[in-house]
């Protein structure tokens, strides 16, 4: 048996646990043990010193195969079976001796790319029906590899490999997801919704889970013709390649502790969330968050993972509703129904990582009468994706609720009564539904036969009459002042200091006909810093900001347009 450091088994515990474990010591008896200081669960770095065997949860991506061996130093009979298997599959394997007297065998398999360990556990018990659950140790501790055994020996490397070669073998990330359409278009085009930096960490992440190496993420960002690099093509020469190292590691980073959704079992709640998201039983108050989580599931699709990083102001932007809306939206979604979970709150220009909660979903969907019909013929349309709702739903003319409803109807169905539309977008009354189908009437998007009953049929338009429409019912308009507030205020941010919304005053002041002004103080100038610097040029913006935070503390002195 060749010679172990301490510090060789450190790092094959930190490689083959998952983020953020401890070890949990094991007695002679197989039973859990305490130190001298009466601790069952200690740091890695503790465990390795302690000269005790202990135990760790394999991290996503690894599944070891306990093959005890019997009294006469004979390995179970379905050992040889999953190992073969196992090769025919192309699993990268390391195979070594557990350090019991008996002879008994680990063997630690790298699962295929694009599994998870649940789909790979449960394949192999199909394939190998004679394994025993509690070998197979998915989701259950075990010891790392080459640590001291409970009854004080130590197992060693099997088929000649090297302790470096077994690093490298069992440090591979788990999981690849291509690089999407919507990914190279954001290389080229770039994406306002979110800041520069941000951007290059996007996108960083996005090259990490399609397995693209540094130097094609940094030759794709320092390509003039992308936008996306503007950034890092602006600092010195010098600084560039340590900018998108930095990057390209973080997201490394990232990735080994939320490997993307590549596997089986996670498909399947991607697309039970694809089903579930426009029949979950929001209330009819409950519009905004109804959008905001059809947001989240369309992130959740484009990215192929369940942790998602979205802003107050990237989620107001797509849906075209106010912060104080999208934080209430998000609010509502995690206290109130408990559809998502706070991962890390944002900081600076740094959005918050949520992880949706498809459990949480089928608890409650489940319940209700004729759910489940629905979740087989659920349709998610292009509304529930990343790039949120068309600019005309929103405004007075087409309200939010309208468009949830224009696009929970499937333009393949031809005829919709008002019942089964209510079954679809269940967060609207009988009333309400009503009237949104006569306003989508009469904006052509939606057709009635009245031959038998009244029927309702979804008319599917080009974007261009959509943009027609935006710009009749005065959407467009609104949308756009919106989004260059909010670009306006991450641009500020951090620079200024934090960027708060501008309040609202009431005022006593007339409009030009007359009417009196009871909204914001329309008379004494700009409202927001967005009119504000479009009056005074954008190449002043940082002027002007200092004079906004200035006329903001004297109300009376707002500044007027030229």
């Amino acid at each position: 048996m060749s010679y172990v450091s301490p510090g060789q088994v450190l790092q094959l515990a930190e490689v083959v646990a998952r983020p953020g474990e401890r070890g949990m010591l094991l007695g002679r008896d197989n039973a859990p043990a305490r130190d001298e200081q009466g601790r069952m669960f200690l740091s890695l770095v503790e465990a390795v010193a302690s000269g005790m065997a202990f135990m760790v949860t394999p991290r996503e991506g690894l599944v070891p195969l306990d093959g005890d061996a019997d009294a006469d130093g004979n390995l179970p009979g379905w050992y040889e079976s999953a190992r073969s298997f196992c090769e025919r599959l192309g699993c990268e394997l390391v195979e070594m001796t557990s350090g019991s007297a008996r002879g008994s065998r680990h063997l630690w398999v790298v699962t295929p790319v694009g599994w998870t360990n649940a789909d790979f556990a449960q394949r192999l018990r199909l394939e190998v029906p004679s394994i025993p659950d509690r070998q197979v140790r998915h989701g259950s501790r075990m010891r790392p590899p080459l640590s001291i055994h409970r009854e004080g020996g130590r197992g060693d490397l099997l088929g000649g490999l090297t302790i470096p070669e077994v690093l490298e073998t069992l440090s591979t990330r788990p999981g690849r997801c291509d690089l999407t359409e919507r990914t190279q278009q954001r290389m080229r085009e770039g994406d306002e919704t979110m800041t520069r930096d941000r951007l290059a960490t996007s996108l960083a992440l996005a090259y990490v889970n399609a397995d693209e190496p540094l130097q094609r993420f940094a030759d794709d960002m320092l390509n003039p013709a992308n936008l996306a690099g503007a950034k890092v093509q602006a600092l010195p020469q010098s600084k560039r390649w340590a900018y998108l190292e930095r990057k390209y590691v973080a997201a490394q980073r990232f990735a080994q502790e939320h490997p993307p959704v590549a596997g089986m079992a996670r498909q399947r709640e991607l697309e039970y969330l694809r089903a579930t998201a426009p029949v979950y039983p929001f209330t009819g108050r409950e519009r905004v968050p109804r959008a905001a989580f059809a947001y989240l599931v369309g992130l959740a699709l484009e990215y192929q993972r369940l942790e998602v990083a979205c802003s107050v102001r990237q989620l107001a932007d797509a849906l075209g509703t106010s912060r104080k809306s999208a934080t209430k939206a998000l609010a509502t979604l995690r206290h109130r129904h408990g559809l998502v979970q706070l991962l890390e709150e944002g900081h600076n220009e740094r959005g918050s990582l949520w992880r949706l909660r498809p459990e949480q979903v089928r608890k409650v969907v489940t319940q209700i009468p004729g759910g489940e019909r629905c979740i087989t013929s659920g349709h998610l349309s292009p509304a529930f994706t990343s790039s949120g709702l068309h600019p005309v739903f929103g405004g007075p003319g087409l309200p939010l609720g309208a468009g949830l409803l224009w696009q929970a109807m499937d333009p393949q169905v031809q005829r919709y009564t008002v019942t089964e539309l209510l079954e679809r977008v269940p967060c609207l009354s009988r009333e309400t539904v009503r009237e949104y189908l006569h306003r989508l009437h009469d904006a052509g998007l939606a057709r009635v036969n009245k031959e038998r009953g009244h029927y309702w049929t979804r008319i599917d338009q080009p974007t261009k009459y959509l943009n027609a429409l935006a710009e009749r019912y005065g959407s467009t308009e609104r949308r756009q002042q919106r989004h260059a507030q909010f670009a306006l205020e991450r641009a500020l941010y951090g620079r200024e200091g934090r960027v708060e919304q501008a309040p609202k005053r009431r005022c006593s002041a007339v409009r030009p006909d007359g009417t009196p002004c009871q909204s914001w103080a329309q008379a004494t100038g700009p409202r927001t810093r967005a009119e504000f610097c479009q009056v005074h040029g954008d190449e002043q913006q940082r002027a002007a900001a200092r004079a906004w935070k200035d006329a903001q503390a004297n109300p009376g002195q707002l500044p007027q347009a030229a």
